[in-house]
């Protein structure tokens, strides 16, 4: 799960229309964790450069299935 499905997956639990966002509810996957999915995890993350900001580095990950 990512952070931006968090909001869709807590108005679908809850049963209340929610706002379109770019995230997905994750309902299915709650009531039945061994259901497909084929929606990938996608992390972006910055280390080191300390206070300016220089030397900073980007990583990304993507988690699937696979």
């Amino acid at each position: 799960m990512e952070l931006v499905d968090l909001h869709a997956t807590l108005a679908d639990l809850a049963g209340v229309a929610a706002p379109k966002t770019d995230g997905t509810s994750m309902k299915p996957l709650v009531m039945k964790p061994d259901a497909a999915w084929d929606k990938p995890a996608i992390t972006q993350v910055t280390r080191g450069g300390g206070a300016n900001g220089k030397g900073r580095i980007m990583g990304y990950t993507i988690r699937t299935e696979r």
